[in-house]
């Protein structure tokens, strides 16, 4: 759609012009070889037959008149996509001028003029092309029999089988000329209509690409916001039991309202995290949210598909924040769901190294053991790829040297406290 707009914008800035239009370089080529043709061919033309010294001066001049008209059409010819019906009967007239002034219709149909033909081939359909065409047919026909009758007088039938000669000639050279033109407007029509779904699949990809991406907001945003108000309910129900004891037991008010602390800067930091992944509205579904603690479970699960998966876990994952936890669980299940659907038999190693407040992950495949139809376009990973930059990580994904899989990248965050 976007090559038809682009398209259909540059012809109506196109047709709003009104300053005058040059010929370019493919038209100035086909005007510079017309004018040699013309020349040469009949200077050569001429080398062959005796004239005397007036004849061969009134040729040179009617040549170099010929050569004029050949820069005007140049010219007209190129306003052929801009008035393609005008500037094809111009180029038709002034075809009957050199035909007229050489006296042959071979030197008339310069490369220029055949040019036109196929110009007008593809630029106009339908009655306006035909009516043009036809024309143009009957002009050629015409100075064709004007130089016959200033030829050697002929006989009756000789007059008539000359005649039908000069339109089976005619209408068949022009069979010819539009045939070419055809042909070339098809494959321009082809050349467009793949431009024309190439972009539009882009404009799908891209939106299809922006969907996923929203998705993954909104649902990040969803299981952030279930955890601040798991950190929240904490924070209620240990403040009311510190109310209680606080004249019976002092000194457990202590620890409860150390705990209290430690949940209200988890909170916080849950809550600007969804301001900073949240930039569209969208309701919340309260579920539980998973975290590190749920991977073991996943990969039993998968277990059922998969027939090898290896775990390997390195660091303390309590103190990574909920944020990043709950975004190394969803890597993991996608990343097993994309082995299940595009490595069928392939065996899975899962790293796991946690550092301070960072982990890095390592999740490989091997090659498929059997072949799969190609599905999907990519968007899981584009999910992926969302999550981690949300949370300034870095992801890379890609085939192996193995011929499997490979999704390994680190996501830092501060430590969650105690």
């Amino acid at each position: 759609m976007r090559t038809l707009v682009v398209e259909s914008s540059l012809q109506n800035s196109d047709k709003q012009r009104t300053g005058p239009i040059f010929p370019t370089p493919l038209v100035l080529a086909v005007g510079i070889a017309s004018a040699i043709y013309t020349s040469v061919g009949h200077i050569l033309a001429g080398a062959y037959t005796k004239s005397p010294a007036k004849a061969v001066d009134r040729q040179a001049l009617f040549v170099a008149i010929s050569l004029c008209v050949i820069v005007a059409q140049t010219f007209i010819l190129a306003h052929r996509e801009r008035h393609p019906v005008s500037s094809f009967l111009a180029m038709a007239a002034t075809m009957g001028v050199v035909m007229l002034l050489l006296n042959s219709r071979t030197f008339a149909h310069t490369p220029l003029y055949i040019f036109s033909v196929i110009s007008l081939s593809i630029h106009v359909k339908g009655r306006r092309f035909a009516t043009s065409l036809t024309a143009a047919i009957l002009l050629d026909i015409v100075c064709q029999l004007a130089l016959m009758t200033e030829s050697e007088p002929s006989s009756r039938e000789n007059l008539t089988l000359e005649t039908a000669n000069i339109i089976i000639n005619v209408i068949f050279t022009y069979i010819i000329y539009v045939s070419i033109g055809k042909i070339a407007s098809n494959y321009r029509s082809k050349i467009f209509q793949f431009h024309r779904r190439f972009s539009t699949l882009q404009d799908e990809h891209r939106r299809h690409t922006k969907e996923i991406i929203v998705h993954e907001r909104r649902q990040m945003a969803r299981e952030l916001h279930d955890i601040t108000a798991h950190h929240l309910t904490g924070i209620v129900i240990q403040s009311e039991v510190a109310s209680k004891l606080y004249e019976k037991k002092p000194a457990e008010v202590r620890d409860l309202l150390t705990s209290i602390s430690s949940e209200a800067k988890n909170s916080l930091e849950s809550l600007r995290q969804i301001v900073g992944i949240l930039r569209l509205d969208g309701g919340f579904d309260i579920a539980p949210q998973p975290t590190m603690d749920n991977i073991h479970e996943l990969i039993d699960d998968f277990r059922k598909r998969i027939e090898s998966i290896e775990l390997e876990e390195k660091g303390n994952f309590d103190h990574l924040s909920t944020a990043i936890q709950l975004t190394c669980y969803r890597i993991v299940e996608e990343s097993l769901s994309n082995v299940v659907k595009h490595a069928p038999n392939a065996s899975v190693t899962i790293s796991l190294a946690s550092s301070g407040g960072a982990i890095a992950f390592d999740i490989v495949n091997s090659p498929p053991q059997a072949t799969v139809e190609g599905s999907g376009g990519g968007f899981g990973l584009v999910g992926m790829a969302e999550r981690v930059d949300l949370l300034g990580g870095t992801l890379r994904t890609g085939p192996t040297a193995e011929g499997g899989w490979q999704v390994c990248g680190r996501i830092c965050g501060k430590e969650q406290d105690q």
